[in-house]
């Protein structure tokens, strides 16, 4: 899926209780800053990202521009 967050926005989501995933980001455009639990990961376009769902995520946009990314859903 493809997703934006504007410049300044930001998104939280609780651990994942039942059925845990993986999931992989790669950022189009922009800058992403991502918290997994207690990792802190600090995103420019072209990087990519691998993370669970087990734990609390945090998504925001310092940047001053949209930040674009896919978000690939694996099974476990």
């Amino acid at each position: 899926m493809e997703i934006t967050l504007p410049p300044g926005a930001s998104v939280s989501y609780p651990r994942w209780s039942s059925s845990p995933y993986r999931q992989r980001l790669w950022l189009v455009t922009g800058v992403l800053e991502v918290t997994y639990g207690e990792g802190h990961y600090a995103l420019s376009a072209g990087d990519c990202l691998t993370f669970g769902v087990d734990l609390p995520l945090d998504f925001s946009n310092p940047g001053v521009q949209d930040g674009r990314y896919l978000l690939v859903i694996a099974a476990k």
